[in-house]
């Protein structure tokens, strides 16, 4: 009985130690399952327990195993793991019955068992259990009650702190298949030769003389009058090869599948996740804002966003940080597997996840150069943004929603009404009178929406300066009649070079916020090539404050940048002509900064598994060299 009670003390032991890890460093993963079972028992107002109680219980059963491989407290012990196998194999018994949840999540991300096989494994581990309380009383003392106790609680606090830890940042090693290194394609594919679900179809018909309704399979099914069809089922027989990413399914914000575009990518790609948004860290939400600026920045990057939420929640998150992105849609459970952080940020290049973030943990722009930071400051009038393709929606675009009223007038009563698309009178007392679209909700709103340009007599320059295939310089300036004189001289100086410009005519346009009558007012006393016109007030503002600024485009994108005093000379104009966006492209200027900042996430995981190779090795050395299982006999 000695070896027996020994061999079921290490065994439940070290699978209550295996249990308690693999879900103390995925302690959401454990209340995401914990919200499954309340939600699967209607027991919702258990839902707000669901994260301390997956820290309480990784830490217990981690100690409870520790506790069986040391020896210590074994009487006290053997009650609590008869008393929790015991509550654990009821509640399995009901799963594997009713199948409410169909992964009990005993085992984590690591392991992936079936109702029946969970049940059928705690009836295994129940004898063992049952063995271990009887003989509670043949287990010696292996020290003091004081230090044993001590010792377990220290366990207990350390485990509680690594799932802190966990949480707050990412899971110390990912057995989910979304980890860092996973090429995406390659891993939704499934091998050519693999076995397919096999599927049974089953057919249900109605004896018309006795009203019976019978089960029948497509080979033995009766075509005789006697018989009525009612229905049919497909029944799965046995399941075949499960791709390990068999749920990565991203829609547009207009419903367009961009799964494929994103798989696909041959540059980088920066997907940002938010399962549920009203509950997203909105400090991260407004980070993220700046990723998306990037893409507008640099080629060979993209940006896309997507969540669960509903529609609604989107738009008021939007709208309420105004962020310059929007959110495409996939399906909660998929969202939360791919990333434990509400948001989360993967980098992904080639299909292959490069690098995953936790909101914590997010890049900070400033810490790469001072320029990203004025860049995300100044769009989208800032030094490398491709203002010709940012004024065009970006693939997926949400677009303009409208609702559509339709009058109809009743010829009995002479009255009329309005009626929708879906409700609309179809009868010979209705004649048709007109209708009308109202825009209910709008689609993608363009950075570029309060860019205008509009010259005196009226006419709409914007779209023309932004397409413009050349050199163009714009001036920004709120009340140009009231600038510097110095910088005004300076730029009608630059605008006559402009215009003797020995490669080609340069184009100067400058957009203020004076009125017709004002410009020409100004222009009658102010003479200059540069052609001012009318701009959106609050568009300037932003852009320039009570000053000036120049910009020089090139085919639509801004290639320099000159703020009040800063604005050169003419004879610096050849330079301006000349000069480069500094930024780079984003492999180069950004990608070594990433992928330090990914190191160093990885090293502070290494760290926390090195402590605990340590502790684990240190528990291996006591249970097994130093022989502490001695036993009253």
């Amino acid at each position: 009985m000695k070896v027996i009670r020994t061999i079921s003390r290490i065994l439940v032991g070290a699978l209550f130690v295996f249990s308690g890890f693999v879900k103390a460093i995925d302690p959401l993963g454990s209340t995401y399952k914990f919200s499954d079972y309340f939600t699967a028992f209607s027991l919702d107002f258990f839902v707000p327990l669901a994260l301390p109680l997956a820290f309480l219980l990784s830490a217990f059963e981690l100690v409870l195993g520790i506790s069986l491989l040391l020896g210590y407290r074994m009487k006290t012990i053997s009650w609590l793991v008869l008393v929790f196998m015991s509550f654990f194999t009821i509640l399995t018994f009901i799963l594997a019955l009713y199948n409410p949840v169909t992964d009990c999540g005993c085992f984590g991300d690591a392991l992936i068992l079936t109702n029946w096989q969970t049940f059928g494994k705690n009836i295994i581990l129940m004898v063992f259990a049952i063995l271990i309380f009887i003989g509670r009383h043949k287990f010696a003392v292996v020290r003091g009650a004081i230090f044993e106790w001590s010792v377990l609680g220290v366990f207990f606090l350390l485990v509680i702190g690594i799932s802190s830890h966990c949480k707050n940042h990412l899971p110390i090693i990912d057995f989910r298949p979304y980890k860092t290194g996973t090429n995406i394609p390659a891993a939704t594919s499934i091998p050519e030769g693999a076995p397919a679900d096999v599927y049974e179809t089953r057919l249900f018909y109605r004896n018309t003389i006795d009203g019976k309704t019978s089960e029948f399979t497509i080979n033995n099914f009766p075509d005789d009058s006697a018989w009525e069809f009612v229905d049919s089922k497909s029944v799965l027989l046995s399941k075949g090869y499960e791709a390990p990413i068999h749920d990565f399914s991203i829609s547009a914000p207009n419903g367009e599948d961009l799964t494929e575009t994103i798989k696909n990518d041959k540059g980088f790609v920066f997907l940002l996740i938010s399962y549920n948004l009203p509950k997203a860290d909105k400090n991260a939400l407004l980070t993220a804002d700046a990723y998306n600026k990037l893409a507008s920045v640099y080629s060979g990057l993209s940006f896309y966003a997507v969540s669960a939420s509903i529609d609604e929640d989107v738009k008021n998150t939007r709208e309420s940080l105004n962020l310059s992105y929007d959110f495409g849609g996939a399906d909660e459970i998929a969202l939360k597997t791919i990333i434990r952080s509400n948001p989360g940020l993967l980098l992904i290049k080639d299909g292959t996840i490069l690098a995953k973030w936790h909101y914590n943990d997010f890049p900070d722009l400033s810490e790469i150069k001072e320029s990203l930071v004025s860049m995300v400051h100044e769009f989208p009038m800032a030094v490398g943004v491709d203002l010709s393709a940012l004024s065009v929606p970006p693939i997926g675009a949400r677009p303009d929603k409208y609702s559509t009223s339709l009058v109809y007038k009743n010829i009995l009563n002479d009255s009329t009404r309005s009626f929708s698309m879906e409700n609309f009178p179809q009868g010979d007392d209705w004649v048709f009178v007109s209708s009308h679209s109202e825009k209910v909700s709008s689609g993608y709103i363009s950075p570029l929406k309060d860019f205008k340009i509009i010259t005196p007599e009226g006419r709409d320059l914007s779209e023309s300066v932004l397409q413009e295939r050349g050199d163009v310089f714009l001036v920004v300036a709120n009340e140009p009649h009231n600038l510097d004189p110095d910088i005004l001289n300076r730029l009608n100086k630059l605008s006559v070079m402009g215009a003797s410009n020995n490669t080609g005519p340069v184009f100067f346009y400058g957009m203020s916020g004076l009125s017709s009558p004002q410009i020409y007012g100004f222009t009658d006393s102010y003479i200059t090539p540069i052609n001012f016109c009318s701009g959106d007030t609050s568009f300037i503002k932003s852009v320039a404050g009570n000053g000036v600024s120049l910009f020089h485009l090139k085919n639509g994108k801004i290639e320099g940048r000159w703020d009040n005093a800063a604005i050169p000379g003419p004879d610096s104009f050849d330079e301006m002509l000349r000069i480069q966006p500094d930024g780079g492209d984003f492999e180069s200027a950004i990608m070594p900064y990433l992928i330090s900042k990914n190191r160093e996430s990885i090293e502070s995981q290494r760290i926390y598994i090195l402590i605990l190779a340590f502790l684990f090795l240190s528990l291996f050395i006591r249970v097994f060299l130093e022989d502490p299982f001695k036993n009253k006999e």
